[in-house]
Order: structure tokens, then sequence, then C-alpha cells
């Protein structure tokens, strides 16, 4: 069965119920292969509250349904160009226009391009249930290689990042078929407390806190 809540409120019950989130469906159908879907699925992408980047008090608030071409659009500070970054690199602009922020997290591949600048944001997600709402730093809510700590009956609302100080560097991405070497990244501008985030070399990823550019 195949629904499209116009409310949380409703889907919470149908996830309540058994059924799973459908959002872009942009790892659903590539991962299904030639099988027809089987189950119930709840679309959440028609709820309006799901959907934007706004401020929320010293925050940053990006709901869940927020497609990476809304993040490119958004009018965000110069510490989320990484981010802006990584929603031009999620696949084709058709991709782009379909995957959401939280689908991307939620699958969890080691490969994912959101973790990294999402990570050095100091990001939580926000997760909602018919039992009550609760936030997780991203780092403990992704605990390993297309594992993370989401139950079965609740639903990413939002991811939050607090209001950064400081202007961070931009992401570098090893081109695929291309050298897997770390590649450096130069700035004529000082840089204060360097936060660096991995991934695809080693589950969950992680960042570093304490990293020196040298």
């Amino acid at each position: 069965m195949y629904t499209r809540p116009s409310n949380l409120d409703d889907a919470l019950g149908l996830l309540a119920e058994g059924a799973r989130v459908m959002a872009g469906a942009t790892d659903i159908f590539p991962g299904a292969g030639e099988s027809p879907l089987r189950g119930n699925y709840v679309d959440v992408t028609t709820i309006a509250a799901l959907r934007g980047v706004r401020l929320q008090g010293n925050a940053v608030r990006i709901g869940a349904t927020t497609t990476w071409s809304d993040i490119v659009a958004a009018d965000l500070p110069p510490a989320f160009d990484a981010l802006k970054a990584a929603a031009r690199d999620v696949g084709a602009v058709q991709i782009q226009n379909r995957g959401t922020v939280a689908g991307n997290l939620c699958n969890a591949s080691p490969a994912a391009d959101g973790v990294p600048p999402l990570l050095i944001l100091d990001a939580e997600v926000e997760l909602a249930s018919r039992r009550g709402t609760r936030r997780l730093a991203l780092d403990v809510f992704v605990n390993g290689a297309r594992s993370t700590l989401l139950a079965p009956d609740e639903v990413m609302t939002a991811i939050l990042t607090p209001l950064p100080a400081s202007t961070i560097l931009p992401r570098a991405k090893t081109p695929r078929g291309k050298s897997r070497s770390a590649r450096a990244l130069t700035s004529t501008k000082a840089i204060e407390l360097p936060r660096l985030a991995t991934r695809s070399i080693s589950p969950p990823e992680t960042t570093n806190r304490r990293a020196r550019i040298v």
C-alpha cells in the first residue's frame, strides 16, 4: 500500500502500524532492482512542515524532505559552502531535484555526500514517532555502514546545525576512477580550529576536531 499523508501525525500513525518511510525514493527503487516494491510505504514529501531551510534561534533547521537542489538555492552562511558543494555532487540534476537530505543520511552509505559537511557543522538529527521526539548527534545516529539508530516507527523530521562562527574550507572529492590518495586544500586565510570529516575510508564516518593544517 502506498499513502501520501498531508500531516506528520497521520504519517506517524502509519509508521506505528509497520509502514516504511519514502521520500525521494532515489535509493529505494534502485535497491529493489527489477522486483516490485512490497509492503506499505508512507510518502512524506507532501508534508509541508518537513521541507525548507530556515533559522531557528541560533541554529539552522533543514527540513527532512529538503532536496539537494533546495540546498544549492538556499541563502546560507559561507560555512555551509561545503554542504552546497556536496549537494551539487549528488548524482545528476534529476537526482538532486528528487533526493532528500534526510534520505541521504538514513541510507547511511559510506560514500554519502551529505555526511561529511554536516559532521563538521556539528549537525543533529530530529527523529519523531508516536512515542515522542528526540535528537541525536549525527555522528551518533550513523553508527556504521548502512546502519543508523532510526527506529522502525520513527521518521527523521529535520537536521539542525548551530550557526557557525567561522567559515569552513571547501570540501574535496576525488572523482570516481581516479586515485584515492588524499587531496590537499590550501587557503590564504587564517583558520581557527579546523574541522575535517572523512567518508568511504572508515566505518562510521569520523570527524577530526583537533586536525592540524600544515
